[in-house]
């Protein structure tokens, strides 16, 4: 899944760009020139909102896959009592 290079919009920073992405965070640099750090895929249920709505809809569907994963993932860890 690739972000970089997408445009991005926040609820108080504005429209942004995704300058970083990997499985845990993503790095977005406002037009104000303030780079700001969000949790990945979180950041998309809650503050940002993708720019192109129809790349936001594939990316949507990106996004369902990789939370499943991660629910996977998260499922077969040990638990220490």
């Amino acid at each position: 899944m690739e972000f970089v290079g997408e445009i991005v919009e926040h609820k108080t920073f504005g429209t942004g760009k995704i300058e970083e992405f990997n499985d845990t965070y993503i790095v977005v640099k406002f037009d104000d020139g303030a780079i700001k750090d969000f949790v990945f895929p979180d950041a998309f249920d809650s503050y940002l909102i993708l720019d192109n709505s129809i790349l936001s809809k594939h990316d949507e569907e990106k996004l369902i896959v990789y939370r499943k994963k991660q629910e996977e993932k998260y499922y077969f860890l040990p638990t220490f009592k």
